[in-house]
């Protein structure tokens, strides 16, 4: 099935990641440019939450005590925000959105080894697709 399209370009990502950011110092992965904007760890974290915070829904589709919103029941709405996120993480889109609480790195250094810690994710996310793959038919 598809799952093995999505741990490919897991993988993918993550040696890209490793590529690029690896040599960086604990202090260069931190850096900011300017207050409005993240460091390479924060947007790390970032990628990190976003993924763990769909792992409980998963967890409860596996046991069938999933139940829907009651706006998942109006197909033009989910498909209106769906199409809105979509656009708003474009690369070309040059507006900044604002993240979910949920979703937003702390503002300080506390996260430190920060690739080898997204890294580990990596692999956590892969196994939870591969785990996953039943739920997709």
């Amino acid at each position: 099935m598809y799952t093995q399209e999505f741990t490919h370009r897991l993988d993918e990502l993550t040696k890209k990641f490793r590529k690029t950011f690896g040599e960086l110092s604990e202090r260069e992965i931190h850096w900011k440019p300017d207050v409005e904007t993240w460091s390479v760890a924060q947007n790390l974290k970032h990628l990190i939450l976003i993924n763990e915070s769909y792992f409980p829904m998963i967890d409860r589709l596996r046991n069938k005590d999933h139940r829907k919103p009651f706006t998942a029941n109006l197909g033009f709405l989910v498909n209106f925000f769906g199409k809105v996120i979509l656009k708003s993480v474009q690369p070309e889109t040059s507006k900044k959105t604002k993240t979910f609480s949920i979703w937003k790195p702390s503002e300080d250094n506390a996260s430190e080894d920060i690739l080898e810690k997204f890294i580990e994710h990596q692999e956590k996310l892969k196994k939870k697709i591969l785990e996953s793959e039943d739920l997709l038919k």
